[in-house]
């Protein structure tokens, strides 16, 4: 038996269709387990309830206090924040990245943060192509 060159076993342009990106492709993801479900179901729903006022990163992130508790210790670890706040501002905006297009931002007045709104009717909302649950 022959020993094979470094790398011969990965073959180059593999024939067939291309994968198609997905959120992880985006870099949205993180490498550690981490539920996203939770803030994105929280942030649709809370953005679908503020109506066309919209809101804030912050504001959405002071309210946030669901998902699995062992999350804000993972971001926190993994993102070199201090507080869980920080982590739940890091978890919302996660989830507005990750939701794209389907939310529509405002713009700022005098620097402060712009407040997000619903751009697609909640029903119509997706999330790896399921729908998204209202957030209990």
């Amino acid at each position: 038996m022959r020993a094979r060159k470094a790398g011969a076993d990965v073959p180059k342009g593999k024939p067939g269709p291309k994968r198609k990106p997905n959120v992880t492709d985006a870099g949205l993801h993180p490498d550690y387990a981490l539920d996203l479900i939770s803030p994105i179901r929280y942030v649709a729903t809370a953005l679908e309830g503020a109506g066309q006022g919209g809101m804030s990163i912050p504001d959405l992130a002071a309210s946030y206090s669901g998902g699995n508790p062992s999350d804000l210790g993972r971001v926190r670890f993994w993102q070199g924040l201090d507080t869980d706040l920080q982590a739940r501002r890091w978890l919302v905006d996660r989830a507005i990245l990750i939701l794209g297009a389907q939310v529509a931002q405002a713009r700022a007045r005098g620097g402060k943060y712009g407040k997000y709104t619903l751009a697609v009717p909640f029903d119509d909302l997706r999330f790896e192509g399921q729908p998204i649950h209202r957030y209990a």
